[in-house]
């Protein structure tokens, strides 16, 4: 049987890098990426030099005891002997579940594997290659899965909108934000934030450093002033606020229209996947 050292090289670092990027991610231990690759380096040196020696089953399975906590040794300095042995014992669990989807790979490929249950084969593929390649697609597959059910689910909280001031019309995606319960001050309207993006085309001629230097003698925003908010952080900060002519809100079987409505600008571009521009204020749907 001809046997191709630097596959099992490739093999064995590949497959060690995996199990301890997943113990590294179980257990949040902040591993340093070089030590991620010393330990997988020595895992596999050891790979290589196991097939050369012929140990008695007991002494065997010591050895690997062994090359396991010499391999999380190298991951990082531990806190406790405890922290040290939660590592070793998530890392040999990995290393039973990769190793049943290794040796599950081997047999789809006809692949012997040595008595010392080294992975040594005569695939002109390495086996690790084809591992990283399942992962990836796996990885692949549960990220896409995820942000489809996350799409769906805000799916629910997104809403046709349309803003109209004097005569223009931006139509958009309104996303219902059940943190945005702001209120204006004086009039106690509901205030439905904006970003720059739809004002812009809302006051084409509004010039931004008008907005940035509180210049409001020279917007033309009816009842418009800057008001202070409390941010989820916990902090303070101020939006400029005005009263804009109309906002729709498109329903399944009807259409809300709000007049007079309070409109909040944001300046910062608004976090998620989804491309929307408004954040409308549950206090409109009476939630």
């Amino acid at each position: 049987m001809e046997i191709y050292f630097e596959y099992v090289l490739i093999d064995n670092l590949i497959i060690n890098a995996v199990i301890i990027i997943l113990t590294n991610h179980l257990l949040k231990l902040n591993i340093k990426k070089l030590n991620i690759f010393l330990a997988s380096l020595l895992g596999a040196v050891f790979a290589l030099v196991m097939p050369l020696f012929i140990m008695p089953m007991l002494l065997l399975l010591l050895f690997k005891i062994f090359i396991g906590i010499s391999m999380v040794s190298v991951l990082k300095q531990y806190k406790s002997a405890l922290e040290l042995l939660v590592t070793f014992l998530t890392f040999l669990t990995l290393t039973f579940v990769m190793g049943g989807l290794c040796f599950a790979i081997l047999n789809l490929l006809n692949t012997q594997v040595t008595n010392s249950g080294v992975l040594l084969y005569e695939n002109e593929i390495p086996i690790g290659i084809i591992l990283l390649v399942v992962i990836g697609y796996s990885y692949l597959m549960l990220n896409l899965i995820k942000n489809f059910y996350k799409r769906k689910q805000l799916n629910n909280f997104l809403f046709k909108v349309s803003i109209k001031n004097n005569d223009k019309i931006c139509n958009t995606l309104g996303f219902l934000d059940t943190g945005n319960r702001l209120l204006e001050e004086a009039s106690k309207k509901p205030i439905v934030i904006i970003n720059y993006k739809i004002f812009s085309q809302l006051f084409k001629n509004i010039k931004i450093m008008d907005l940035l230097l509180g210049k409001l003698e020279n917007l033309p925003l009816k009842n418009c002033k800057y008001v202070s908010v409390n941010t989820v952080n916990g902090k303070k900060s101020k939006i400029l606020t005005f009263e804009g002519e109309e906002l729709k809100i498109f329903l399944d079987s009807q259409v809300n229209i709000i007049q007079d409505v309070t409109f909040g600008l944001a300046l910062t571009k608004f976090e998620g996947s989804i491309n929307y521009n408004v954040l409308l204020n549950p206090l409109l749907f009476d939630l």
